[in-house]
């Protein structure tokens, strides 16, 4: 369900991304044509929307690797957490 949900919800931020990208590219590469800004905004955008597509369908299938390697590292990233706790 968590996949759905979040493939539902890339559209509209997509679209968002999309708008206020070209917006501050609008006022930072004023000399760049108009039709050109969209073009590369709508062409970043798909390509990095795709991937987390990609990664969001492949979810179900990496999660025992998640899982696995997330024991594997879970000592070490409490002994650097107790530590910065204690330089801090």
């Amino acid at each position: 369900m968590i996949p759905t949900a979040a493939a539902v919800l890339a559209v509209p931020l997509w679209m968002m991304s999309v708008a206020s990208e070209y917006w501050i590219a609008k006022r930072m590469l004023s000399k760049v044509p108009s039709a050109l800004k969209w073009q590369w905004m709508w062409k970043a955008n798909v390509a990095s929307y795709i991937l987390l597509l990609v990664v969001i369908a492949a979810l179900p299938i990496l999660n025992p690797l998640i899982g696995w390697a997330y024991t594997a590292i879970s000592p070490l990233t409490e002994f650097l957490v107790e530590l910065v706790m204690k330089l801090g």
